[in-house]
């Protein structure tokens, strides 16, 4: 009887060992599957972006250039030289955010382990190019083992808030710092521009993109702002 009793409880215990692993095992495949249709989900609204940034900014560039080469033997030689300064000079700017928009697409720096480098690159662009007061502090940052995903994560979502300070903020001091703690990776960005009321104003791609990249790294986010009172994002990610 005792030998039987046995039997039995060795017999539950070992089925609930095999329904743990079975059920670790689904939700890491179910996991990957998750992460997987949230990177594509990305790269697809990446890629209505990318039109959508074509289409308004190049193909009207493209558009005025052609108006002044259809118009420009209309005019004396004085209104022919002011045009043609003034399609040269569009011709530079053009040139200035295409060089930016490839960098955005595919950073040179961006290779396993070198996240950092890829950072500030990125950052030295953009005060290059737009004069931006910028301070970042990556001191504290010394994981350098995380999966190459996670640093592409890290990297579109840096590139995301700093995309939306610049375009909608109006600020004049942005604050990036990245940095490890324990067992979690620390991410604060900041910036002193106009902010928006969190309450009434429903959130855009960006924010959007943002809040899926985090989740993809089981991360947590806090955003605070206001109107007139900038802008916080602090993101918590935890090492493996």
């Amino acid at each position: 009887m005792i030998n039987c009793r046995w039997t039995i409880w060795i017999a539950i215990i070992a089925a609930l060992i095999i329904l743990v692993v079975y059920l670790y095992r689904t939700n890491k495949k179910n996991r990957k599957k998750r992460e997987l249709k949230i990177r594509l989900e990305a790269q697809e609204r990446e890629k209505e972006r990318l039109a959508k940034d074509l289409h308004d900014y190049f193909g009207a560039r493209l558009s005025t250039l052609k108006l002044y080469m259809q118009t420009i033997n209309r005019y004396d030689a004085q209104r022919i030289a002011t045009m043609t300064n003034a399609a040269m000079q569009m011709i530079d700017s053009t040139i200035i955010e295409l060089r930016h928009l490839l960098f955005d697409l595919n950073p040179k720096q961006l290779h396993k382990g070198k996240l950092i480098d890829a950072l500030t690159e990125l950052v030295k662009n953009i005060k290059d190019i737009l004069k931006t007061n910028i301070e970042t502090d990556f001191s504290e940052y010394t994981h350098h083992n995380l999966p190459y995903s996670s640093e592409v994560s890290i990297y579109r979502i840096i590139q995301e808030l700093l995309n939306n300070t610049l375009k909608h903020a109006q600020a004049t001091h942005i604050m990036i710092i990245l940095k490890q703690q324990k067992k979690d990776l620390h991410l604060f960005y900041q910036d002193n521009g106009i902010g928006f009321d969190s309450e009434s104003i429903e959130y855009g791609y960006g924010i959007r993109n943002i809040q899926q990249h985090t989740f993809a790294m089981d991360g947590k986010l806090q955003i605070t702002t206001n109107t007139n009172q900038g802008f916080q994002c602090t993101i918590t990610l935890p090492l493996k």
